[in-house]
Formats: structure tokens, sequence, C-alpha cells
């Protein structure tokens, strides 16, 4: 390595040190403008202590106390469930997001908090005693959720629902998710054998979640990984981060994340559109083969984006022109 490579490289890792400091320095600054700092961390440390050691009563799974130990054990066995790891670093990552709106709100206990505690305790004493680990996940954030409240104040908790909602998605879903995939999937083939016969001219025919050629051309089976539900679930965590940053209202911030759903059926079906019209033209490799590219599995939920960003544009107020002659206001 030359020497002014050598160089360059060092300035970079000067410049990344310096942008950690600045960070954390950024950081402590903000967490010591809130309150009650020191009994945050104490009942933080009870609350996941209790669930550690009392947490889980599922031993046929996997052999420990601890819910925190089920639930890493959950996320490896199935990698569908993973993203569970990552949604409490983006729940931080959005509160930061949001810090000025955050940080100037008046905090204060607020003890009807204590209520909604209660009821995470309770969540948790019906999953440990039905052997329900899941449910028990839910009273956990939620718990976490009511301390913050607790210390912090009413206004709090509304200004940060819709972040912390997102650690509804660290409950591992996809062994237990085929009530609602079997239903997908049956939609997504009635709308893709429909669109076939009426738009494509293809004439497929349907047997259940299968969809074949008469001839024998072609035959696909919309699985379970096929049903949409992994695209639902990421439309659903981009929605609720895009109606968190860019809304106020709660009626429009529900709108967004309700426009996922319709977003992945739309997408999905066009994912599936693209693998019959391969079938037909190239057979059965060339609708595996569009099955299996990354690039165009991907290229139908750009428009389930769009959908979801075009809703959103009607929520945002059009800047009118100012009459000729008049400066306009910035």
């Amino acid at each position: 390595m030359s020497v002014e490579a050598t160089t360059q490289q060092t300035e970079q890792q000067k410049s990344l040190l310096a942008a950690a400091r600045q960070l954390w320095a950024d950081v402590t600054a903000a967490w010591a403008q809130f309150p009650h700092r020191e009994l945050f961390w104490a009942l933080l440390a009870v609350w996941i202590l209790l669930f550690h050691f009392w947490g889980n009563s599922t031993f046929g799974y996997i052999k420990t106390g601890s819910l925190l130990g089920w639930m890493i054990h959950a996320y490896e066995w199935s990698p569908e469930d993973q993203h569970g790891y990552y949604m409490p670093l983006l729940v931080l990552m959005l509160l930061w997001w949001k810090r000025q709106e955050l940080l100037p709100l008046p905090k204060a206990p607020w003890w009807p908090a204590l209520g909604l505690l209660a009821i995470a305790s309770g969540l948790h004493l019906l999953g440990y005693l039905a052997q329900q680990a899941r449910i028990s996940i839910l009273g956990f954030y939620l718990g976490i959720y009511a301390i913050t409240g607790l210390l912090w104040g009413w206004l709090w908790l509304k200004k940060t629902v819709f972040p912390f909602c997102l650690l509804v998605f660290c409950v591992p879903l996809a062994t237990q998710s085929e009530a609602i995939t079997f239903p997908l999937r049956l939609v997504a083939t009635q709308i893709t054998v429909a669109l076939s016969h009426h738009v494509l001219g293809v004439p497929v025919i349907q047997n259940g979640t299968q969809i074949f050629d008469p001839s024998g051309k072609f035959q696909y089976e919309i699985a379970p990984a096929c049903s949409g539900i992994q695209s639902l679930t990421a439309l659903l965590v981009l929605t609720m981060i895009y109606g968190f940053v860019f809304f106020k209202p709660m009626w429009q911030r529900g709108i967004i994340v309700l426009m996922a759903v319709p977003a992945a059926i739309v997408s999905n079906v066009l994912r599936l559109l693209l693998i019959v019209a391969a079938g037909q033209v190239f057979g059965q490799e060339g609708g595996n083969y569009v099955h299996n590219s990354t690039v165009l599995s991907f290229l139908p939920y750009v428009v389930g984006f769009a959908m979801v960003y075009l809703t959103g544009k009607l929520f945002t107020p059009r800047r009118v022109p100012p009459p000729a002659g008049v400066p306009e206001v910035v």
C-alpha cells in the first residue's frame, strides 16, 4: 500500500472516530435532559431480570427459563424471524431522529402508567401459565413502554407510541403464520389467474393455490414463502417508519400503515404475473428464473412502495404560487 493510500485511510479512520465521539457526546447530552434516569435504569434492570429468570415455561423447546434465551433460539431456528434482532435498535434510531420534537416535552411521573404496567405483567403471567412465550414477549416490551410513561409522562407515551409499536415485530411468527399466509396465498392466486385470463390472455387454471397451464407447459405452487407475508412484514415496518417520521396526525399515520396490506397484495400479484408471463413464453425454466431472480422478484415491490408514497403525498399540503408580482415568502 502506498504512503498516500495509507495516509488517506488514516484520515478516514480519524474522521470516523471523531464522528463517533461527537455522536456519543450528543447522545449523552440528550440523555442528560431526562429526569429520573437512575430510577429508569433500576426499573429496567428489574424488569429484564424478571423475564430472564422467570420468563419462559416452554422447556420442551429449549431448556431455559429466560424469555430472552427463548427469543434468540426462535430467531436462530427461523431466519424469517431474524428481523426481531434489529427492531429495538430501529426504535432507538427513530427516537433519536425525532429528538428535537421529543426532548422539549415536559417530563414528569405519570402514575396511571402503573395500569399499563399491570396489563404488561398480566400478559406475561398469561403467557407463562399458558406456555405461550409470544404473549410474554408482548408483555415484556409493553412493560418497557409503560416504564417510560411512568417516569416521563402521558405526552411521552403519546408521542412515542408509533416507534414502540415496531417492537411487535420482535415476536417470532413464521412458524405460526399459516392462518395468515393461506388466505394471502389464495387471494394472490385468484387475482393472478383472473388477470392472466383477462389481461395477459394466458388461459391458466387454478387448483387451490396451484397455477398451471392446460397444455402442461408450466406449473407453479404458491408456497407459503410466496404468500407475501415477508413483503407484508417489510411494508408494515416501512409504513410505520414513514408515518412516524413524516406525519403527525394519528389518523394519517394509521392510513399510511393500513396501506401496507393492499400494497403487499398488489406487489405479490405483479410478481406472480411476471412468473406466469415468463412461463408462457419460455416454459417452466423461464418462470423459475424469474422466481429465483432477486432483481426481477424485487421490481414489483417498487409499485407497492410507490402506492404508500403517493398516499402520503395526498396528505401533503400543496404550495399555492403567489399572484404575479408578489414575492414568494419561503
